[in-house]
C-alpha cells in the first residue's frame, strides 16, 4: 500500500511539474508564465478591490491554500501565493506586493525549483534578488524556511537533502543581513522530513500544520508590534 501511495504521488508531482517543458526548459528565464495558475492569479491581482494591507504573505501553493485573516485573526492581510509558481516567478510580480503597501511581507519559496530541478545556488540567489528588493521598499521581512517534504523514496530524499542546503543557505543570508529567519521546519518536520501528521500529500500542510504556522506568525507581529 505504501508503495502504491508513493508511486500516485509521484505522477502527481511529475504531472504537475515535469510536463510544462515539452515547451520549455527550467532554464528558460520565463519558464514561470508557463504556469497557467500564474497567468490567472496575476490577471486576478490587477482587479482585486483591496489595495492595501498591512501584510503580505508571498508564497506557492502552500501557502494559497489558507484563509491568512481568518487564521490569524485579522482583516489587513493579503495572500499573493501561486500554485506551481518558481522563485523566478515570485521576482517579476514584486509589483503586486509593493502597490499594497505593506508593512511586512512573510515570504517561503524553492520547493517548486528543486522540483523542476533548478539548482540550489540559483534558487538562492532569485530568493536574495527578492529579498534585496523587499528591502528597497522599506518593507520589513519574515524569511521562512523552504519545507521539506514526507519521506517515502530515495527521491524525495534527495529533494530534502537539496531543501537543506538551500535553507543552510538562507539562514545564514538572513543574519547577515538582520532579517528575520522562521524555521518552521523545527517544527514541523523531524529529520529533514516533514511529519505525516503536518501533511496531507506529502508535500502541503493539514490544518495543524497551518495552525503552528500561523501561531508563529502571530507571535511574529506581536513582538513587531504590527
Amino acid at each position: 500500500m505504501k508503495n502504491i501511495l508513493i508511486t500516485l504521488f509521484l505522477i502527481l508531482i511529475f504531472t504537475s511539474f515535469v510536463r510544462p517543458q515539452i515547451s520549455s526548459t527550467p532554464n528558460d528565464t520565463s519558464f514561470y508564465l508557463k504556469n497557467h495558475s500564474y497567468l490567472i492569479q496575476t490577471e486576478l491581482y490587477n482587479i482585486y478591490r483591496m489595495k492595501r494591507a498591512k501584510i503580505v504573505m508571498l508564497g506557492n501553493s502552500i501557502t494559497h491554500s489558507a484563509n491568512w485573516n481568518e487564521l490569524i485573526n485579522r482583516n489587513d492581510v493579503i495572500e499573493r501565493g501561486i500554485s506551481g509558481d518558481l522563485t523566478s516567478g515570485f521576482l517579476h510580480r514584486l509589483k503586486y506586493v509593493y502597490n499594497l503597501k505593506p508593512k511586512i511581507c512573510f515570504i517561503m519559496g524553492g520547493i517548486n525549483d528543486i522540483f523542476y530541478g533548478k539548482q540550489v545556488d540559483e534558487v538562492f540567489q532569485n530568493i536574495t534578488k527578492i529579498l534585496d528588493s523587499l528591502k528597497s521598499h522599506k518593507i520589513k521581512i519574515v524569511l521562512q524556511s523552504t519545507l521539506f517534504i514526507k519521506n517515502g523514496s530515495s527521491f524525495l530524499d534527495t529533494i530534502n537533502v537539496r531543501v537543506k542546503s538551500l535553507n543552510i543557505q538562507l539562514k545564514k543570508y538572513a543574519s547577515i543581513n538582520n532579517i528575520i529567519f522562521l524555521d518552521l521546519n523545527k517544527k514541523l518536520s523531524v529529520d529533514n522530513h516533514l511529519k505525516e501528521e503536518y501533511t496531507i500529500d506529502g508535500v502541503h500542510l493539514s490544518a495543524l500544520g497551518y495552525k503552528i504556522w500561523s501561531n508563529y506568525i502571530i507571535q511574529i507581529l506581536t513582538k513587531l508590534k504590527i
